[in-house]
C-alpha cells in the first residue's frame, strides 16, 4: 500500500473514532513522519529569498526615486536661475541697444534741424564779443545785490528783463509753460531776442508745449534756435556743450543759462561775469507772478553737473576767457569768485 493510500485509509478510520487521543495514536502508528523533500526545501528557500529581494528592491527603488526627485528639483532650480539670469542680461542688452539707436536717431534729427536754422540765427555773432566783457544775468536771489559793471554787454535769460538796473542787449527765453505768464512783457524789451524750440519727440510727447509758439516769436521779432532738452537723464547727462552753434542744437542741463553761455562763448569774450546763477531753491530775485518756480534736489544736482562740465568746456575751447562768479552761492569755488 502506498503512503497516499495508507494516509487515506487512516483518515477514514479516524473519522469513525470519536476519541481524539485514539485518533492521534492511530496517526502516529500508521503515518510516521516523512523525510523532507529536498526539492521543496530549495523551492521554499528560493521563494523566501526572492521575497526578501523584492522588499529590498522596493525600498531601494523608493530611495532612488526620492533622491532623484530631490536632485531633479535642485538642478531645475539652478538651471532656471541661470536661464532667468541669461534672459535678463539679454533683455537688458537689447534694451540698451534699442536705447542707443533711438538716442542716435534723435540727436541726428536735431543736428539736421539745427543745421538748417542756426546759421541764420547765430553765424553773425562769431567772435562778436572779442576783447569785451559780458555779463550773464540769471534770476537767482543774489541778483538783488548785484552792482552793475560798466562798459559790458548784458545778456539775460527769461524774466531777467525785469531787472531795472541794467539794459539788456540780448535775451534768451525757453520753456514756454514757465514763461507764458510774463512772456508778453518781454515783447516790450528792446534787447535782441532768441526764443527756444524743443521738439515734442525729444520729451517722449510728455511736454509738447515747451516750445515758445511761433506766433509770439514773430510778434516779438525773436530769432529761433533748437535746444537738446531731452528728458531722459541718461541722454542729457551724456551730451556735450556746443562750440559751433551754427551746426548743432544748444545743450541744456536743466537751465537756460547754459544755452546763453554757449552763445556768449561763441562770441569769444575776454571775460564773462555770472550774476544770479545761484543754483539755489531759494527762488528768484523777485516774487512777481511767474517767478514762483522752485528747484528740487534732482534739478540742483543736474545744474551743478552742468556747471562743472561748463568749466571743462571753457578750459578746452576758450582757455583765454575768464569766468567770474559775482556773489556766488552754491557756485562758489567752481570759477573765480567776486563779492560786491
Amino acid at each position: 500500500m502506498t503512503h497516499r493510500a495508507k494516509k487515506f485509509f487512516v483518515h477514514l478510520l479516524c473519522c469513525l473514532v470519536p476519541n481524539k487521543a485514539v485518533r492521534r495514536r492511530l496517526r502516529a502508528s500508521f503515518l510516521p513522519p516523512q523525510p523532507p523533500d529536498p526539492l521543496m526545501s530549495v523551492k521554499e528557500m528560493l521563494d523566501g529569498l526572492f521575497h526578501r529581494l523584492e522588499k529590498i528592491e522596493g525600498r531601494f527603488s523608493e530611495t532612488i526615486a526620492n533622491n532623484f526627485n530631490k536632485i531633479e528639483d535642485s538642478l531645475s532650480g539652478v538651471v532656471k536661475n541661470q536661464l532667468d539670469e541669461v534672459e535678463g542680461k539679454q533683455s537688458d542688452g537689447i534694451a540698451k541697444i534699442k536705447f542707443e539707436i533711438e538716442k542716435s536717431r534723435l540727436l541726428a534729427r536735431m543736428d539736421m534741424l539745427a543745421k538748417r536754422l542756426h546759421p541764420s540765427t547765430f553765424a553773425k555773432y562769431k567772435n562778436a564779443f572779442e576783447n569785451k566783457d559780458v555779463v550773464l544775468i540769471a534770476t537767482g536771489p543774489s541778483l538783488a545785490n548785484f552792482k552793475p559793471i560798466e562798459n559790458a554787454i548784458y545778456i539775460g535769460v527769461n524774466s531777467a528783463f525785469r531787472y531795472e538796473k541794467v539794459k539788456l542787449d540780448y535775451l534768451f527765453m525757453c520753456d514756454y509753460p514757465n514763461v507764458s505768464s510774463y512772456i508778453e512783457e518781454a515783447g516790450n524789451c528792446l534787447a535782441i531776442k532768441f526764443y527756444g524750440i524743443v521738439e515734442p519727440e525729444h520729451r517722449n510727447g510728455a511736454h509738447p508745449t515747451l516750445t515758445i509758439p511761433e506766433s509770439i516769436a514773430i510778434r516779438h521779432g525773436a530769432a529761433r534756435f533748437y535746444e537738446n532738452n531731452i528728458a531722459d537723464p541718461r541722454v542729457s547727462g551724456d551730451l556735450n556743450y556746443v562750440y559751433d552753434i551754427t551746426a548743432q542744437p544748444l545743450t541744456t542741463y536743466a537751465s537756460i543759462v547754459f544755452l546763453a553761455m554757449q552763445f556768449i562763448l561763441y562770441g569769444n569774450p575776454r571775460r564773462v561775469y555770472l550774476v544770479g546763477c545761484d543754483v539755489s531753491s531759494a527762488g528768484h530775485f523777485c516774487e512777481a507772478k511767474g517767478d514762483e518756480h522752485r528747484m528740487g534736489d534732482c534739478e540742483i544736482s543736474m545744474l551743478m553737473r552742468g556747471w562743472v562740465k561748463m568749466r571743462e568746456f571753457v578750459k578746452t575751447y576758450y582757455p583765454e576767457t575768464e569766468i567770474v562768479s559775482i556773489n556766488p552761492m552754491k557756485l562758489k569755488g567752481v570759477f573765480k569768485d567776486k563779492y560786491q
